[in-house]
């Protein structure tokens, strides 16, 4: 009895570490400090400001891909003074910064 519960431990031991092997290793290869990644994509959106600025008192769509993807967002919006900052790949922490 006790041996299938020493290899049942091990079980769940390799089981935890396989779903959490890619957590831990793309916490050490994304060492760069939230944001950082994307400098060029908000640098992009800061350059494309000074020519076609944002509407006033618009509403940003911003996040990931599902809205950098979404690029008819000001037809399928119509009428609401909408504007598209989404950079693909961004997490929350990106966001914010």
């Amino acid at each position: 009895m006790r041996s299938f519960r020493t290899i049942r431990s091990l079980l769940s031991l390799v089981c935890l570490l396989t779903i959490a092997a890619p957590s831990l290793v793309h916490a050490q290869t994304a060492a760069a400090p939230a944001g950082a990644r994307f400098a060029a994509d908000i640098q992009q959106f800061l350059d494309s400001d000074k020519t076609s600025p944002p509407p006033a008192n618009g509403i940003e769509f911003i996040g990931s891909s599902i809205f950098r993807q979404w690029t008819t967002v000001a037809e399928d919006m119509a009428g609401l003074p909408v504007f598209n900052r989404a950079f693909g790949g961004s997490r929350t922490a990106d966001v914010n910064a």
